[in-house]
């Protein structure tokens, strides 16, 4: 996809370290911050790009992303300052099971980063991947 910027590498931690996985899941659970790997068949992956990556206050941004197959109606993409918990997003859209596509989103007016987030079926799993997005 020209012009779009893929940031798909999974969370690295010393306890992520010890799985074994392909892609690895990120989310607030019970006991806090934890980490799972999903079962997505070889050769097929997540990816999530920005573009254009800077971005004018109050001006759009498109999101791309794409999707293992059979992923259901409810997982969605959400607009987050960086550094922002799972919960604090800005807004979110939901993929519609596609296994890719493209969704608008506006930009705060404030300048700052900013991030989109991927995450599984109406939940706060998220699949590991974000794209950054700057407004000046």
């Amino acid at each position: 996809m020209p012009g779009t910027t893929f940031r798909g590498s999974p969370y690295y931690s010393a306890e992520a370290e010890k799985l074994t996985c392909n892609v690895l899941e990120k989310f607030i659970g019970i006991e806090g911050s934890q980490a799972r790997c999903l079962n997505v068949p070889p050769g097929e992956t997540y990816g999530l790009g920005a573009s254009p990556p800077v971005v004018p206050g109050g001006g759009a941004v498109t999101v791309t992303w794409t999707a293992p197959g059979g992923r259901p109606a409810t997982d969605w993409i959400g607009l987050y300052r960086v550094g922002a918990r799972d919960t604090a997003y800005l807004v979110r859209r939901y993929t519609g099971g596609l296994r890719a596509g493209s969704l608008v989103f506006t930009v705060p007016s404030g300048p700052g980063a900013y991030e989109v987030r991927y995450f599984a079926a109406d939940s706060f799993r998220e699949a590991g991947y974000r794209a950054r997005i700057t407004v000046p």
